[in-house]
């Protein structure tokens, strides 16, 4: 990375991956990318060009490794015969490894507490001339110690055909703003928020959350989500979720579980590191 003063600051990384898909084919490949940033304090504009991410044929990240289903899925034939269909057209598509990925983004300061910005992307595959483009804009402010947005995302994948639409509107207010000022409850720290959400096409989601931070050095964090989808060709659903995060001194723990209409997830986690060094562990 070199900071070039007035004219922003650049970096370069790059990345070797050494991956087995679930075919057990084996792949070799590297990813180089290169970021731009600038910031332009007298008008409050920041703008970051994630320049490029190039990746070789034979890249493929952690993350696509996992696409269990990429093997295939068992099907009846008319004969009575079951049989194993290798295909990608319904599952993330593994066939066609990712090649560039070029991003822009730029942010506006407006007065104190608002910002406006503007975010695209652009993702290439080997193999096809196909490719992925999303663009979001939005909109934040706060109002004392109530915070909203307004966003929009536009999406085009590249292995389905028309573009898919979202309008959101979320808010956020603190416990605190029903508390005196010397009230020392454990659940000043909590936060109440709402989320809606639109596809434009008669089918809307509204979700409302508590989430905040308890323990005397708010060591402990919290979330709890529920939220229901109505309308629409899919019909409706309910969604809930539930996650405990704990840091301490000596590492991390993490706890959580997330529902939809049949379908549960439970997670868990553990992180932290140890330290050698001259006078011990």
């Amino acid at each position: 990375g070199k900071n070039l003063g007035a004219l922003g600051a650049i970096s370069l990384d790059a990345t070797q991956a050494s991956s087995t898909l679930t075919d057990n084919s084996h792949h070799q490949g590297q990813s180089y990318r290169f970021l731009y940033n600038k910031s332009l304090q007298e008008t409050g504009t920041n703008f970051q060009i994630v320049g490029y991410r190039y990746s070789t044929k034979g890249y493929y990240s952690l993350a696509d490794t996992t696409w269990k289903q990429m093997s295939g899925y068992t099907v009846q034939t008319d004969d009575g015969q079951f049989r194993t269909t290798p295909t990608y057209t319904d599952f993330y598509n593994l066939s066609y490894s990712k090649r560039g990925r070029l991003q822009a983004t730029i942010t506006q300061q407006v007065g104190k507490t608002s910002t406006l910005y503007l975010t695209g992307s652009q993702q290439t595959y080997w193999g096809t001339s196909k490719d992925d483009m999303q663009l979001q804009a939005g909109y934040s402010s706060s109002v004392r110690d109530i915070s909203f947005s307004i966003n929009y995302s536009l999406n085009r994948s590249a292995w389905q055909s028309g573009t898919d639409q979202i309008l959101a509107v979320n808010m956020n207010v603190p416990f605190s703003h029903w508390m005196r000022s010397d009230d020392m409850s454990a659940f000043r720290q909590s936060n109440i928020s709402y989320s809606s959400s639109s596809d434009l096409k008669g089918r809307p989601t509204n979700q409302v959350g508590v989430y905040g931070t308890l323990l005397k050095d708010n060591n402990l964090s919290y979330s709890v989500q529920t939220g229901y989808t109505g309308g629409g060709r899919s019909g409706s659903g309910s969604a809930n979720s539930a996650s405990l995060y704990y840091r301490s001194a000596y590492g991390n723990a993490n706890i959580g579980y997330s529902g939809t209409n049949g379908y549960r997830q439970v997670y868990y986690g553990l992180s932290g590191g140890v330290l050698a060094h001259a006078d011990g562990i």
